[in-house]
């Protein structure tokens, strides 16, 4: 390891990861530090007796339309990940409807139309919104409306606003009527007109693809290092310093940590813009999630591979809002995410399979889950039991459960928050954390940045930004950008 870099990304999370791989490629010399044993973030894999679980996403959208199929072609990783698209990718089952999201956008308008016959129309006019490539004059006719307000322009029937709700509530995991309408739009142009993609292998091989491709590069990644401040000299980001006291100067510095602990902890000697506005900034929720590893073959009691939301109300937004009071009940929301990885990986379909159910849930206090957190797993496994009834104690070799302490421990996201900030409308207009912020020198990435179109997390958002960040690197080291110059799209 060297003592000084052209450029020091904090976390290997997937943004600083495509930051990091953008600039080695382009003879940067550039050092990667995470405190973890592996990169990756939200985005990565774990075995636990045998069985492979996800920590994060159930899926991957935008690798053949959008961001990330720019990413993947850009760095050269489109044959280094072998994505399976699966369909249909959603199952929706409410409390008196069911349909589904497919591969094809097309097939998923026709599903919702024969669901919903009276709104047949206006969905039609919906779609075209979404399939819609010039975004920027999108952004000028829905920029100032939460996405609740857009439904209500286009649709009728409450219980077809209300499935549209669920997937962003959850997606973004904020309170949809508070969502902004161009967030959510950038979501649905990722999951559903290119949803669906699951990397055979599991999650962990996008960070992986990604880490090694930088290595490639001569780029360097330090594991199981904390940094413990962002180095200062005459006013300008120069370097880090480890939790063992080490100093490594650069350049440049990216931080893909949180904005709480970059602001607040890696900068604690100086103050910042960002610091006093973290004050009136709102994080997106956390989640419980239940993983289960079993010895029942999913295929014999399952239709397809798709995942499956269940809601048993279509008062969605009342779930988000009164959420604290819900599990001071002992209560779960009315709605749960279950997911099958061995479902899409060829590599894992024996009888021995991974099963995660999810719902949002508050951060509340260390002591609230530590008492409760039993309660919660056996809450979410009777939920399970609606979709597999067939489910037995016998089939269960490994039970465990995460809870946003658990998500908080792993990746020093604030209050275990799923999509960093919650992406409402008012936040949109101020852009309020910018990826060029107050200290010269550093640069952020990764879902707790705001790009002036929202919440733009998930895998595809974040990789984005990782882009972005190489972009603006690249100015500050008087390079010039090897890369096309493009719309959002």
């Amino acid at each position: 390891m060297r003592k000084t870099y052209d450029v020091i990304t904090i976390g290997a999370g997937i943004s600083g990861l495509v930051s990091s791989c953008y600039l080695a490629q382009g003879g940067i010399k550039v050092l990667v530090i995470d405190e973890q044993n592996k990169p990756g973030g939200y985005c990565s894999s774990f075995y636990r007796n045998g069985f492979r679980f996800d920590a994060g996403p159930h899926y991957i959208g935008s690798v053949k339309r959008g961001i990330l199929k720019i990413v993947l072609k850009e760095l050269g990783l489109q044959k280094d990940i072998a994505f399976k698209q699966f369909d249909p990718t959603d199952q929706l089952i409410m409390p008196d409807t069911m349909t589904h999201i497919r591969a094809n956008p097309y097939d998923t308008l026709k599903d919702l139309q024969r669901t919903f016959p009276k709104e047949a129309g206006n969905l039609d006019t919906f779609f075209k919104l979404l399939l819609k490539e010039d975004f920027i004059s999108v952004i000028c006719r829905i920029k100032k409306m939460t996405f609740d307000e857009l439904l209500n322009i286009f649709f009728k029937d409450y219980r077809l606003r209300s499935i549209f709700l669920l997937l962003l509530g959850v997606g973004v995991s904020a309170t949809p009527s508070r969502v902004s309408a161009i967030s959510a739009i950038l979501f649905y142009k990722q999951f559903i007109l290119d949803p669906g993609y699951y990397p055979k292998g599991g999650m962990q091989q996008v960070p992986n693809a990604l880490g090694q491709q930088l290595q490639a590069n001569k780029g360097e990644i330090l594991s199981n290092k904390r940094v413990v401040r962002i180095l200062i000299t005459s006013g300008k980001a120069n370097g880090v310093m480890l939790n063992d006291g080490t100093k490594i100067y650069s350049k440049l510095v990216i931080s893909n940590a949180d904005a709480t602990q970059t602001f607040t902890k890696l900068l604690a000697t100086h103050p910042t813009p960002e610091a006093r506005r973290l004050r009136k900034m709102r994080s997106s929720s956390s989640a419980v999630i239940l993983f289960l590893g079993v010895t029942l073959k999913l295929t014999h009691h399952l239709k397809n591979q798709s995942c499956i939301w269940i809601s048993d109300t279509y008062d969605i937004d009342a779930q988000f809002t009164k959420i604290n009071n819900i599990y001071k009940k002992h209560r779960l929301p009315e709605y749960t995410l279950c997911y099958f990885p061995g479902l899409h990986d060829p590599q894992l379909r024996l009888n021995r399979n991974s099963i995660q159910i999810f719902t949002n849930a508050p951060y509340t206090s260390k002591s609230f889950w530590e008492t409760n957190k039993h309660i919660y797993e056996d809450l979410l496994y009777k939920k399970i039991l609606k979709i597999l009834p067939a489910l037995q104690q016998k089939n269960i070799v490994t039970k465990f459960g995460a809870t946003p302490h658990t998500f908080s421990r792993y990746t020093n996201n604030n209050h275990g928050a799923l999509y960093g900030w919650e992406s409402n409308a008012a936040r949109i207009n101020s852009a309020s954390m910018p990826q060029e912020c107050s200290i010269p020198n550093l640069i952020l990435t990764g879902h707790w940045c705001t790009s002036g179109f929202g919440n733009v997390g998930g895998i595809p958002g974040v990789a984005g930004l990782g882009r972005n960040a190489a972009r603006i690197a690249y100015s500050k080291l008087v390079k010039k950008w090897p890369w096309s110059y493009f719309i959002i799209k």
